[in-house]
């Protein structure tokens, strides 16, 4: 099976089945505009209610102030009442001095006229004009003043009388009577401006008191306008907040997107390089040998190099389907309970050889009785894959330890030597598939960089979590973590 029908194996059996498509959960719409909807709303309604509240405060004060002017006029108008009812009684004292009954009489009956036109036109405008007041009380002062009127006409007239029967003694009597019928109608017209002026003082302070709602609903209109100024202003900062986080979140997409693709595009490139060499290498082995006639010795050495660089070759394509099926598919672990210190020494055992040619130390530290349930050949790989890589990082005379500690959280096998360590730059890739720190060391080493992300695969399917520190000339550390239950 070649490479590519493997990987696309691997991507049919990922993918959707006909038909199907992948279904992806909309992301949440937040209708920020209806908010700014619903305050441009309120706000129209706001100035609407201001607009129309100015206009009936000044209805209001138009109202009250013709509402002052007419019965300011209605108190003109009994007083001008007053004035006329004194008109009326001057004759019947004036003709004591003048002796003229006959133009006397004639003045009273003309003062008695006018009288009568001003108290018949205060009686129709409180008809007309009384907007809701009660005027009964002020109309029933100007009867009792037509009551006293009429009186006061009639000692009048026996005045008269009396004067043409030359009888001054009893007209002056009469005069007296008169006078006192003239105080009670004096006073009855004067209750009636009084009344007005009350009922003029009760609408003022009707008023009064409407202006003073109308003001704590004005400051009520005030406050509400100030709060929804205050909403909007801490509304818009939250979406102006809002806004910045979904650019930033844009931003940080399209860098994601980006580094992907580049990733994607490094990681063709790694894939293409990594294979292209050992299919070159049985490319040309196979053509040499098919260039002309060959011993047995010869035909074999051939096959022998070809199975290699094909070994080779079909490590990196496992590998590579590893990987896949880990971060696709999630791999079902066969977890079993394993003694770590046993499986650590069989690992020693097998590294052991090479070790000693590259004149390195290999030790394991660990106390007997640690037990894990792991996946044993994927727990065996991990570890293996960080041996592998100590080994050959590091220098004839150095030291690999194998090193177990137990956690809270689960038991820690951490993989120290004393190689030539890893770059700052460089340590944030070492996870990265086909990276490899110094390529030039590499590049015949036979080793593609994949190590590590095996082990960060493995890692991931148990649950648990790699580290790696390390220091430019002082070594490197690289820690698995496995939780005690999986």
């Amino acid at each position: 099976m070649s490479f590519a029908d493997a990987l696309g194996r691997e991507r049919a059996a990922a993918a959707p089945p006909p038909g199907q498509a992948a279904k992806r959960e909309p992301l949440p719409r937040r209708r920020l505009d209806l908010i700014y909807f619903a305050l441009a709303g309120f706000d129209l309604l706001t100035i609407c209610f201001t607009l129309l509240l100015s206009n009936y405060i000044m209805d209001l004060y138009q109202g009250s102030v013709a509402r002052s002017t007419a019965w300011s006029a209605r108190v003109g108008q009994l007083v001008q009442l007053t004035q006329r009812a004194q008109e009326v009684n001057a004759p019947g004292n004036d003709v004591f001095d003048s002796l003229d009954v006959a133009r006397e009489r004639h003045r009273r009956d003309a003062a008695s006229e006018l009288y009568a036109a001003q108290r018949d036109l205060v009686l129709s405008d409180l008809a007309a004009g009384s907007s809701g007041a009660d005027v009964s009380s002020v109309v029933a002062h100007i009867r009792a003043a037509d009551r006293h009127m009429t009186d006061m006409l009639r000692e009048a007239d026996r005045i008269f009388a009396e004067l043409d029967a030359g009888d001054d003694g009893a007209a002056g009597r009469r005069m007296a009577t008169m006078d006192r019928i003239y105080a009670r109608l004096s006073r009855s017209l004067l209750d009636a401006v009084i009344t007005v002026q009350q009922i003029e003082d009760a609408n003022l302070q009707r008023q009064a008191a409407l202006v003073a709602d109308l003001r704590r609903l004005e400051f009520i209109v005030m406050g509400l306008i100030f709060a929804i100024v205050l909403a909007v202003t801490f509304y818009g900062r939250q979406i102006g907040q809002v806004m910045r986080r979904t650019e930033d979140a844009h931003n940080a997409m399209l860098g994601e997107l980006e580094a992907a693709n580049q990733g994607l595009e490094q990681y063709a490139d790694n894939v293409a390089h990594e294979l292209r060499n050992p299919v070159n290498k049985v490319l040309l082995a196979s053509e040499v040998a098919l260039s002309r006639a060959r011993t047995l010795e010869e035909y074999q050495d051939t096959l022998v190099s070809i199975v290699e660089e094909s070994q080779r070759l079909s490590s990196i394509v496992g590998s590579l389907l590893f990987l896949a099926r880990a971060h696709r598919t999630r791999l079902e672990l066969d977890g079993r309970q394993i003694d770590v210190a046993g499986e650590l020494e069989v690992i020693r055992s097998y590294f052991e050889t090479t070790a000693q040619e590259a004149g390195v130390d290999l030790i394991v530290q660990c106390r007997p009785g640690i037990a894990l349930t792991v996946d044993r050949t994927l727990f065996q790989r991990a570890v293996s894959n960080l041996v592998s890589n100590a080994l050959s990082h590091t220098p004839a005379g150095g030291r690999v330890g194998i090193e177990v500690a137990l956690q809270a959280d689960g038991v820690a096998i951490a993989v120290r030597d004393s190689g030539e360590g890893v770059s700052d730059e460089d340590r944030a890739r070492v996870f990265d598939r086909f990276f490899r720190a110094d390529k030039a060391r590499n590049a015949g080493s036979g080793r593609v960089g994949l190590g590590l992300p095996i082990a960060k695969s493995i890692m991931d399917l148990h649950g648990g979590s790699i580290s790696f520190e390390s220091k430019l000339g002082q070594g490197t550390v690289v820690t698995l973590v496995f939780p005690s239950a999986r």
